[in-house]
Protein backbone atom coordinates (compact mmCIF):
# COMPACT_ATOMS: atom_id res chain seq x y z
CA UNK A 1 0.00 0.00 0.00
CA UNK A 2 1.09 3.69 -0.87
CA UNK A 3 1.76 5.78 2.09
CA UNK A 4 -0.46 8.19 2.06
CA UNK A 5 1.98 11.06 2.74
CA UNK A 6 4.68 9.64 -0.12
CA UNK A 7 4.87 11.51 -3.00
CA UNK A 8 7.49 12.47 -5.65
CA UNK A 9 8.24 15.78 -3.69
CA UNK A 10 8.62 13.46 -0.31
CA UNK A 11 11.36 11.39 -2.58
CA UNK A 12 13.29 14.42 -3.56
CA UNK A 13 13.80 15.55 -0.30
CA UNK A 14 15.74 12.36 0.79
CA UNK A 15 17.88 10.28 -1.18
CA UNK A 16 18.06 6.67 -2.07
CA UNK A 17 20.00 3.42 -3.00
CA UNK A 18 20.14 3.17 -6.75
CA UNK A 19 22.04 0.65 -8.88
CA UNK A 20 24.92 0.33 -6.03
CA UNK A 21 24.78 4.10 -5.69
CA UNK A 22 23.27 6.76 -2.82
CA UNK A 23 21.32 9.45 -5.13
CA UNK A 24 20.39 13.06 -3.46
CA UNK A 25 16.76 13.31 -3.78
CA UNK A 26 16.98 16.04 -6.36
CA UNK A 27 18.76 13.63 -8.90
CA UNK A 28 16.11 10.83 -8.55
CA UNK A 29 13.39 11.59 -10.95
CA UNK A 30 16.50 12.38 -13.96
CA UNK A 31 18.47 9.24 -12.59
CA UNK A 32 15.73 7.19 -12.98
CA UNK A 33 13.81 8.55 -16.11
CA UNK A 34 17.15 8.78 -18.04
CA UNK A 35 17.13 4.76 -19.34
CA UNK A 36 13.05 5.49 -20.83
CA UNK A 37 13.69 6.89 -24.42
CA UNK A 38 11.94 7.99 -27.60
CA UNK A 39 11.68 5.17 -29.78
CA UNK A 40 12.15 6.94 -33.50
CA UNK A 41 11.84 5.96 -37.03
CA UNK A 42 14.12 6.55 -40.28
CA UNK A 43 11.51 7.67 -42.46
CA UNK A 44 13.88 7.60 -45.53
CA UNK A 45 12.13 10.70 -46.41
CA UNK A 46 13.99 14.41 -47.12
CA UNK A 47 10.40 16.01 -45.74
CA UNK A 48 10.14 13.83 -42.58
CA UNK A 49 13.38 12.59 -41.87
CA UNK A 50 12.36 10.84 -38.77
CA UNK A 51 8.84 9.52 -36.67
CA UNK A 52 8.08 9.03 -33.23
CA UNK A 53 7.12 5.89 -32.03
CA UNK A 54 6.57 6.20 -28.51
CA UNK A 55 8.80 4.95 -25.80
CA UNK A 56 11.67 2.23 -25.25
CA UNK A 57 13.83 1.26 -22.23
CA UNK A 58 17.12 0.75 -22.57
CA UNK A 59 18.90 -2.20 -20.78
CA UNK A 60 22.54 -3.75 -20.77
CA UNK A 61 21.87 -6.91 -20.16
CA UNK A 62 24.65 -9.50 -20.24
CA UNK A 63 27.23 -7.14 -21.13
CA UNK A 64 25.26 -5.67 -24.60
CA UNK A 65 22.94 -2.42 -25.24
CA UNK A 66 19.72 -3.43 -25.43
CA UNK A 67 16.78 -1.53 -26.36
CA UNK A 68 13.29 -3.29 -25.38
CA UNK A 69 9.65 -1.71 -26.18
CA UNK A 70 6.53 -3.36 -27.90
CA UNK A 71 5.59 -4.83 -30.91
CA UNK A 72 2.52 -2.99 -30.78
CA UNK A 73 4.02 0.30 -31.13
CA UNK A 74 5.83 -0.54 -34.40
CA UNK A 75 2.66 -2.32 -36.52
CA UNK A 76 3.65 -1.61 -40.03
CA UNK A 77 6.94 -0.53 -39.57
CA UNK A 78 10.24 -1.69 -41.03
CA UNK A 79 11.86 -2.68 -37.99
CA UNK A 80 15.40 -2.22 -39.96
CA UNK A 81 14.46 1.42 -39.59
CA UNK A 82 14.13 1.17 -35.68
CA UNK A 83 16.44 3.68 -33.84
CA UNK A 84 17.77 6.10 -30.97
CA UNK A 85 18.61 9.37 -31.56
CA UNK A 86 21.90 10.71 -29.90
CA UNK A 87 21.43 12.97 -26.71
CA UNK A 88 22.38 16.10 -28.56
CA UNK A 89 19.64 15.21 -31.47
CA UNK A 90 22.28 15.27 -34.10
CA UNK A 91 22.48 11.98 -34.92
CA UNK A 92 19.71 8.66 -35.52
CA UNK A 93 21.58 5.22 -34.66
CA UNK A 94 20.08 2.06 -35.64
CA UNK A 95 20.22 -1.32 -34.18
CA UNK A 96 22.45 -4.62 -35.25
CA UNK A 97 19.25 -6.51 -35.27
CA UNK A 98 15.97 -7.41 -33.78
CA UNK A 99 14.60 -10.46 -31.43
CA UNK A 100 10.98 -10.49 -30.39
CA UNK A 101 8.44 -13.73 -29.54
CA UNK A 102 5.62 -14.21 -32.01
CA UNK A 103 3.11 -12.62 -30.89
CA UNK A 104 0.04 -14.49 -29.16
CA UNK A 105 -3.00 -13.58 -27.10
CA UNK A 106 -1.43 -16.00 -23.72
CA UNK A 107 0.21 -13.25 -22.81
CA UNK A 108 0.77 -9.48 -22.87
CA UNK A 109 4.77 -10.68 -22.54
CA UNK A 110 5.10 -11.57 -25.99
CA UNK A 111 4.93 -8.33 -26.87
CA UNK A 112 8.08 -7.30 -26.16
CA UNK A 113 10.50 -7.03 -28.76
CA UNK A 114 14.82 -5.79 -28.22
CA UNK A 115 16.79 -4.74 -30.06
CA UNK A 116 20.68 -5.01 -30.08
CA UNK A 117 22.66 -1.42 -30.38
CA UNK A 118 25.72 -3.46 -28.92
CA UNK A 119 27.72 -2.19 -31.86
CA UNK A 120 26.49 1.23 -32.39
CA UNK A 121 27.46 1.61 -28.62
CA UNK A 122 31.15 0.44 -29.42
CA UNK A 123 30.80 3.00 -32.43
CA UNK A 124 29.42 5.88 -30.59
CA UNK A 125 30.78 5.81 -26.86
CA UNK A 126 28.89 8.53 -25.77
CA UNK A 127 25.36 6.09 -25.86
CA UNK A 128 26.35 3.59 -23.08
CA UNK A 129 25.64 5.80 -20.19
CA UNK A 130 21.87 5.82 -21.52
CA UNK A 131 21.51 1.87 -20.47
CA UNK A 132 20.76 0.49 -17.21
CA UNK A 133 22.54 -2.31 -15.78
CA UNK A 134 19.94 -5.07 -15.46
CA UNK A 135 20.83 -8.08 -13.59
CA UNK A 136 18.91 -11.55 -12.22
CA UNK A 137 16.22 -10.13 -10.08
CA UNK A 138 17.25 -10.75 -6.48
CA UNK A 139 14.81 -11.02 -3.13
CA UNK A 140 14.24 -7.97 -2.40
CA UNK A 141 12.98 -6.67 1.03
CA UNK A 142 11.27 -3.39 2.18
CA UNK A 143 7.86 -2.01 1.91
CA UNK A 144 7.09 -1.05 -2.09
CA UNK A 145 5.90 2.54 -1.31
CA UNK A 146 5.20 3.37 -4.84
CA UNK A 147 6.58 2.99 -8.61
CA UNK A 148 8.23 5.38 -11.02
CA UNK A 149 7.00 4.87 -14.76
CA UNK A 150 8.25 6.90 -17.25
CA UNK A 151 7.79 7.48 -20.84
CA UNK A 152 7.05 9.69 -24.03
CA UNK A 153 3.02 10.58 -24.50
CA UNK A 154 2.53 11.25 -28.16
CA UNK A 155 -0.06 14.72 -27.72
CA UNK A 156 3.34 15.79 -25.79
CA UNK A 157 5.61 15.56 -28.23
CA UNK A 158 6.76 18.73 -30.92
CA UNK A 159 6.66 17.22 -34.57
CA UNK A 160 7.96 20.60 -36.78
CA UNK A 161 10.61 19.05 -38.87
CA UNK A 162 8.89 20.56 -42.11
CA UNK A 163 8.86 24.27 -40.98
CA UNK A 164 11.61 24.32 -38.18
CA UNK A 165 13.66 21.51 -38.53
CA UNK A 166 12.85 21.06 -34.95
CA UNK A 167 11.78 17.83 -33.05
CA UNK A 168 10.42 18.57 -29.12
CA UNK A 169 10.72 15.79 -26.93
CA UNK A 170 8.84 15.70 -23.62
CA UNK A 171 9.44 13.23 -20.82
CA UNK A 172 6.41 12.03 -18.08
CA UNK A 173 6.93 10.27 -14.93
CA UNK A 174 3.92 9.11 -13.37
CA UNK A 175 4.00 7.85 -9.48
CA UNK A 176 1.57 4.89 -8.62
CA UNK A 177 1.30 2.73 -6.24
CA UNK A 178 0.23 -1.01 -6.64
CA UNK A 179 -3.29 -2.07 -7.84
CA UNK A 180 -4.49 -4.82 -4.96
CA UNK A 181 -6.89 -6.45 -8.05
CA UNK A 182 -3.84 -8.41 -9.93
CA UNK A 183 -4.10 -8.48 -13.48
CA UNK A 184 -5.84 -12.44 -15.15
CA UNK A 185 -2.33 -12.40 -16.97
CA UNK A 186 0.53 -13.53 -14.33
CA UNK A 187 3.38 -11.82 -16.50
CA UNK A 188 1.95 -8.80 -15.75
CA UNK A 189 1.31 -6.40 -12.20
CA UNK A 190 -0.97 -3.21 -12.59
CA UNK A 191 -0.49 0.12 -10.93
CA UNK A 192 -3.21 3.53 -10.59
CA UNK A 193 -1.72 6.70 -10.37
CA UNK A 194 -1.25 8.54 -7.34
CA UNK A 195 -2.95 11.49 -8.56
CA UNK A 196 -5.30 11.44 -11.61
CA UNK A 197 -3.24 12.69 -14.76
CA UNK A 198 -3.72 15.67 -16.60
CA UNK A 199 -2.26 14.59 -20.18
CA UNK A 200 -2.67 11.35 -22.27
CA UNK A 201 -0.84 8.59 -21.81
CA UNK A 202 -0.62 7.08 -25.49
CA UNK A 203 2.87 6.77 -26.02
CA UNK A 204 4.25 5.59 -22.80
CA UNK A 205 4.15 1.35 -23.66
CA UNK A 206 7.69 0.33 -23.93
CA UNK A 207 8.88 2.82 -20.92
CA UNK A 208 10.31 1.89 -17.88
CA UNK A 209 9.01 0.91 -14.42
CA UNK A 210 10.92 1.31 -11.03
CA UNK A 211 9.59 0.55 -7.62
CA UNK A 212 10.81 2.26 -4.41
CA UNK A 213 10.82 0.80 -1.26
CA UNK A 214 11.36 1.49 2.54
CA UNK A 215 13.56 -0.74 3.99
CA UNK A 216 15.63 0.13 7.46
CA UNK A 217 14.74 3.91 7.49
CA UNK A 218 16.39 4.05 3.71
CA UNK A 219 14.54 4.50 -0.15
CA UNK A 220 15.94 1.65 -2.51
CA UNK A 221 15.15 1.59 -6.32
CA UNK A 222 15.03 -0.96 -8.43
CA UNK A 223 13.66 -1.62 -11.90
CA UNK A 224 10.31 -3.42 -11.76
CA UNK A 225 9.44 -3.93 -15.64
CA UNK A 226 8.70 -2.50 -18.71
CA UNK A 227 5.38 -0.82 -19.29
CA UNK A 228 3.00 -2.91 -22.31
CA UNK A 229 -0.25 -0.54 -21.97
CA UNK A 230 -2.46 1.36 -19.98
CA UNK A 231 -4.96 4.30 -20.09
CA UNK A 232 -5.80 7.11 -17.53
CA UNK A 233 -6.91 4.76 -14.81
CA UNK A 234 -3.77 2.30 -15.07
CA UNK A 235 -0.93 0.68 -16.46
CA UNK A 236 0.10 -2.78 -17.32
CA UNK A 237 3.28 -3.84 -16.56
CA UNK A 238 5.69 -6.53 -17.74
CA UNK A 239 7.52 -7.92 -14.22
CA UNK A 240 11.46 -7.38 -14.27
CA UNK A 241 11.57 -11.47 -13.62
CA UNK A 242 9.61 -12.10 -17.06
CA UNK A 243 11.83 -9.13 -19.27
CA UNK A 244 14.56 -11.18 -17.50
CA UNK A 245 13.38 -14.22 -18.79
CA UNK A 246 12.80 -12.90 -22.04
CA UNK A 247 16.65 -11.61 -22.83
CA UNK A 248 17.67 -14.73 -21.43
CA UNK A 249 15.94 -16.29 -24.39
CA UNK A 250 17.47 -14.65 -26.80
CA UNK A 251 19.69 -17.00 -27.80
CA UNK A 252 21.82 -14.73 -30.10
CA UNK A 253 22.69 -12.33 -27.59
CA UNK A 254 26.46 -14.11 -26.23
CA UNK A 255 27.46 -12.41 -22.90
CA UNK A 256 30.15 -10.40 -23.48
CA UNK A 257 32.75 -8.92 -20.69
CA UNK A 258 31.92 -5.66 -19.30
Amino acid sequence: MLRPDFSIEHLAATSAHFNGVLVPGRLIEGTVGRYAINVFVNNDDPKFPVGLRGTGTAIRFNGRELFVCTQHQLEGIDRQAVGMMTEEGGTLVTSGGERHYTPTNETDAHDLVAFDFSEPVEALPQLRSRFFTFRRPDRITGEAVGFLLTGFPYADQSYEVEDRNHIGVARRQVLCTLDQCPPADPALFRVVPREPLTFGPDGMSGGSAFVVRQYDGAFWIDFAGILVRGGCDAFYVVKAGVVHQFLESCAWLPKRKA
